[in-house]
């Protein structure tokens, strides 16, 4: 064949996009009621246009787990950061799955290639609560308190509480302390003796806490009073105290 006449050549580039990755952070994460999440991003992708990406919030149980801001959104960069105020008004953990879907950008910057999801995982622990039996009680000068607990509290790892003994007047009662990790298959029993020749008034407030993956005391929870009056040591004094009578 004659090629004597050669023309202009012309050359076509294609760029290949890599697969979109991004990485949420933390993966999982146990948070208290009422804590804000607080989601960051990374990614390795570098792409002709860079990267965006979607998310979904799903709540296992959207009737006891409250999502403030918004489940879905669209076209966030990984500068961003997710903070959604989760509400738990149960008394069990619950759980939120959020999904990560990130994509390349075409010359216009919409989404085109979609990548790979990531997923973040987290935990709400609900507000914490302990009920003391007796809630009240009247007893006798040197007689212990006999007060045992229940919770509803069904938590991820468990419940531990703190009390906290007030007595209204410190240097007419004795026996009492302050008590901390008690746990509710324990029984405050404190021996308590006054002085006074009046009733004594004394106060434990009872503070429950989640417990994290270390043991630690880690979400406070709502506390609960318990009030004991102390009965003095009845005393009567007859008149006269000696006498001569015919």
């Amino acid at each position: 064949a004659d090629t004597r006449c050669i023309g202009i050549s012309d050359t076509t580039f294609i760029f290949v996009e890599p697969t979109a990755k991004i990485t949420a952070s933390p993966q999982y994460d146990t948070l208290c009621n009422r804590d804000t999440t607080n989601i960051t991003f990374t990614s390795v992708t570098r792409s002709t246009r860079g990267i965006r990406f979607n998310y979904t919030a799903t709540p296992d149980h959207p009737g006891s787990l409250f999502v403030v801001g918004s489940t879905n959104r669209i076209n966030l960069t990984t500068d961003s950061i997710v903070r959604h105020l989760l509400i738990n008004t149960s008394d069990t953990f619950q759980r939120i799955v959020y999904i990560f879907t990130p994509a390349t950008l075409d010359m216009n910057d919409n989404q085109k290639c979609i990548g790979i999801p990531d997923t973040v995982i987290l935990w709400v622990e609900p507000a914490a609560k302990v009920v003391p039996i007796p809630d009240q009680d009247t007893i006798c000068n040197n007689d212990f308190t006999n007060i045992q607990f229940t919770s509803p509290t069904i938590a991820t790892i468990g419940v531990n509480f703190n009390i906290q003994a007030i007595p209204d007047n410190p240097s007419r009662l004795s026996g009492y302390s302050d008590v901390t990790e008690f746990t509710v298959d324990s029984i405050l029993n404190q021996q308590l003796t006054t002085n006074s020749d009046t009733a004594q008034r004394i106060r434990y407030i009872i503070t429950p806490f989640t417990i994290d993956d270390k043991g630690m005391q880690k979400c406070e929870g709502i506390p609960v009073t318990v009030t004991i009056f102390v009965e003095p040591s009845a005393r009567i004094i007859a008149i006269p105290q000696s006498d001569t009578i015919c």
